[in-house]
């Protein structure tokens, strides 16, 4: 074999080890990362990969999965408000490689899609969750106690971020000129 032939498959066989160790990610079948759904509509999303790919559980009850070998498709019916949130397509046997996107689900009956408040660290910060159901809504988070608005960022995803004193708070947006408040956090 010539020195050209030997670093060819030597190439070749280095291509192979190396493409074995860094498995591509599923993918999803959209060049979108969100999704925006009227309330009632329904929603259908492929994901695919090299291998058998399934969608992260527990999912609501109005939604089903329908998978094949190497794909697996996520059938949201009849949405709601608490159908917002991230839905994330992993492969089976290496659930670290996974891909996901978002959906809003429209509702000004329900503007938020609340859970309690996550305490990360007094130095880094608390998460406070109110996400809402539209991601164009200017959001604002209020602290209960001296009804001052609180002046951290907010992302429609997950919420409010930062550092806060201890207390109660709230997360308040305006729908059709009237305010409208979160649970208490």
């Amino acid at each position: 074999m010539g020195f050209l032939e030997t670093h060819l498959v030597f190439g070749i066989v280095l291509l192979g080890v190396l493409s074995d160790v860094s498995k591509p990610w599923p993918v999803i079948n959209s060049d979108k990362k969100e999704f925006i759904l009227t309330p009632h509509s329904e929603f259908t999303i492929t994901c695919s990969g090299e291998r058998r790919v399934t969608w992260f559980e527990p999912l609501a009850a109005n939604t089903e999965v329908q998978s094949g070998f190497n794909h697996s498709t996520l059938v949201i019916t009849d949405a709601v408000a608490s159908n917002t949130g991230y839905y994330t397509c992993l492969y089976e046997d290496q659930p670290e490689k996974d891909t996901d996107i978002y959906v809003f689900v429209l509702d000004p009956e329900v503007p938020f899609v609340s859970e309690p408040a996550v305490e990360i660290d007094e130095a880094v910060g608390t998460i406070i969750p109110c996400r809402a159901t539209n991601p164009h809504s200017q959001v604002i988070l209020r602290n209960l106690q001296s009804g001052d608005e609180v002046s951290v960022p907010y992302n429609p995803k997950l919420g409010f971020f930062g550092v806060l004193s201890p207390g109660h708070y709230v997360c308040e947006m305006s729908v059709n000129g009237k305010a409208v408040h979160s649970i208490v956090l």
